[in-house]
């Protein structure tokens, strides 16, 4: 083995001669997070058993995972409350619900409702997605949204129609 000391590394570098593999820190990896951000060469030298020697010099570049966040939504929502703006930060990056995108830029409690109430409690996750030049990272919140109840009432007649009386109509909520 012949150690290299040609790195930008805080590691040691072996090159084993009868495998032509490339170590570090004992793994055959390049580990972006022990080199750290910014752009890396590391080179990498083969010698014979003449005392020839080649090289080749690759350039890796550590980008930064990108932090995203959104526009705290409440922890509860009734299916019939109004939409909410979702705001991400950084810009650029895709809104989640329930793992399918939303191709709206508001969360909707319940988008069906009135025509398709909840049967129940329901909890959605909502995230935020971003990537950076392939580096991906995600803020999430869940959010419980609570059934309205069913409200109704009638009147005396059929079909709620009256003449103008004096008389009182008595209303049944149901």
């Amino acid at each position: 083995f012949r150690s290299m000391s040609n790195l930008r590394l805080d590691t040691t570098s072996i090159f084993n001669l009868s495998t032509g593999t490339f170590s570090i820190d004992s793994t055959y990896f390049f580990v972006p997070s022990l080199a750290g951000q910014g752009s890396h060469s590391v080179t990498f030298t083969a010698y014979n058993q003449f005392g020839c020697s080649d090289s080749i010099v690759n350039t890796y570049f550590v980008y930064p995972v990108p932090q995203p966040s959104f526009t705290p939504l409440a922890a509860t929502y009734c299916e019939s409350d109004p939409a909410v703006p979702l705001v991400g930060s950084p810009l650029g990056g895709v809104f989640y619900r329930n793992g399918q995108i939303s191709l709206s830029p508001a969360f909707v409690p319940s988008p069906n409702y009135p025509a398709q109430r909840l049967q129940g409690v329901a909890f959605d996750t909502i995230s935020y997605v971003v990537n950076d030049r392939g580096c991906v990272n995600a803020a999430s919140q869940v959010v419980q949204i609570n059934p309205n109840p069913v409200v109704s009432f009638s009147g005396q007649t059929a079909n709620n129609r009256y003449c103008l009386l004096p008389d009182s109509i008595e209303l049944t909520p149901s």
